[in-house]
């Protein structure tokens, strides 16, 4: 399973995987200058979302290989890694670590692009 250093940034202890964090006013910097960067085509990774829907859908965050890694426990789900392009090789890794880690292992929010591009996520399937 994938077990990084302790995540910092600018002073700020960031969640690694498989830790999971709150939401919290100090982490709202990263977590936009990673939506801004990568530009996620869903609403879901606005971090005013994410700090106001966290209790009632149970959102948890953590990064994963340099990608930021939101859970919807109230779904049983991750939402698409947001960071550099993860290949669907990459997508099935985390699928495992995050069964190993007792979370489902299942993922939303993906692209239509991504779909297209990689159509062979479909052998992926569990």
């Amino acid at each position: 399973m994938y077990r990084p250093e302790t995540v910092a940034c600018h002073g700020i202890q960031i969640p690694a995987f498989p830790e999971f964090s709150r939401f919290m006013p100090e982490h709202r910097e990263f977590i936009r200058s990673r939506a801004f960067e990568f530009n996620p085509m869903s609403c879901e990774y606005n971090f005013a979302n994410l700090f106001v829907w966290q209790d009632a859908c149970r959102l948890s965050w953590t990064v994963y290989r340099d990608r930021v890694l939101v859970y919807d426990g109230l779904e049983h789900s991750a939402f698409m890694p947001l960071g550099p392009e993860i290949l669907p090789e990459g997508l099935a890794d985390l699928s495992c670590d995050m069964k190993k880690s007792g979370l489902s292992g299942n993922f939303c929010l993906a692209g239509r692009e991504y779909i297209e591009k990689f159509p062979e996520i479909e052998k992926f399937k569990a």
